[in-house]
C-alpha cells in the first residue's frame, strides 16, 4: 500500500488529477488512496457494483481473472453488503490464465475473448437471472464488445470505471501535497 501511495502522489506532483487502478484487487488500497490523496481515487471497477446493484433488476455477472480471492470482504470494500445478486466467476485454470500468469504476456485477443465467453457461459447456466456483467479485470475490456454482442448484456469494465471517475473532473490543477 505504501508504494502505492508513494506513486500516486508522485503522479499528483506531476500533475494527475485523478487516481485509478488496473487491478480491481487494489481495492483493499481504496480508504487510504482516498484519504492519503488530494485528487478523486477510484482503485477498482468493483466500485462501479452497488451501482448497477441499484440500476439493474437482475443478477450481476462478476467475472474475474482469478475467482478464489474474490470473496464476500472484498465486495463489502466496495460497499456491497449482501452477495444475494452477485455471481462471480474467473478464467482461472483456461489458457488466457495459464499466459497471463507467465512473465512475458503473449495472449491473444482471440484466446482472451473466447475463455472470457466461456466464463461468462459456465456463469449464466448456474445463474438465469444475470442482466449485466461487470469485469474485475483490466485485461478484459479488450474482450468488452464482442462479449456485449455475444450476451446481449451490458458490459462494465476497468475502462467504464476510469471514464466515470474522470467525467466529474476538470482539467484544473489538484491542490498542492
Amino acid at each position: 500500500m505504501a508504494a502505492y501511495i508513494s506513486t500516486a502522489k508522485d503522479l499528483v506532483r506531476e500533475g494527475a488529477v485523478a487516481i485509478t487502478s488496473n487491478c480491481g484487487f487494489t481495492l483493499k488500497f481504496q480508504s487510504a488512496m482516498t484519504e492519503a490523496l488530494p485528487v478523486p481515487v477510484s482503485m477498482s471497477s468493483l466500485l462501479l457494483l452497488p451501482y448497477l446493484i441499484a440500476t439493474i433488476k437482475g443478477r450481476i455477472g462478476i467475472l474475474t481473472f482469478d475467482s478464489r480471492p474474490l470473496i464476500a470482504d472484498l465486495l463489502k470494500l466496495a460497499g456491497v453488503r449482501s452477495n444475494e445478486r452477485v455471481a462471480v466467476a474467473g478464467i482461472e485454470n483456461s489458457e488466457t490464465w495459464r499466459v497471463m500468469s507467465e512473465p512475458e504476456n503473449n495472449c491473444t485477443v482471440e484466446q482472451l475473448t473466447n475463455d472470457v465467453l466461456s466464463a461468462i457461459a459456465v456463469m449464466r447456466k448456474r445463474y438465469d437471472d444475470i442482466e449485466a456483467i461487470l469485469f474485475e479485470c483490466a485485461g478484459f475490456p479488450i474482450a468488452a464488445q464482442q462479449v456485449r454482442e455475444q450476451t446481449n448484456l451490458p458490459v462494465f469494465d476497468a475502462v467504464a470505471n476510469a471514464r466515470l471517475l474522470m467525467s466529474g473532473r476538470s482539467m484544473a490543477a489538484p491542490k498542492s501535497i
